[in-house]
């Protein structure tokens, strides 16, 4: 779904509580927006630091 598009990516997606996960209806749009080198470095800081304290949890 998002092969071509460069990363990071803008999407606009609807995201929804059910139960203990949130799911999405299926439904993605890629925003026309690049991100440059200084906001990909702040993303990936974000990232690393909600990774760190345990704030992300993944469930496949």
């Amino acid at each position: 779904m998002l092969r071509n598009a460069p990363m990071p990516t803008l999407l606009d997606a609807a995201l929804l509580p059910f139960k203990n996960a949130i799911i999405s209806d299926g439904l993605v749009s890629v925003m026309p927006i690049i991100f440059g080198p200084n906001s990909k470095a702040d993303f990936k800081e974000i990232y690393m630091d909600a990774k760190r304290n345990g704030e992300i949890k993944a469930r496949i």
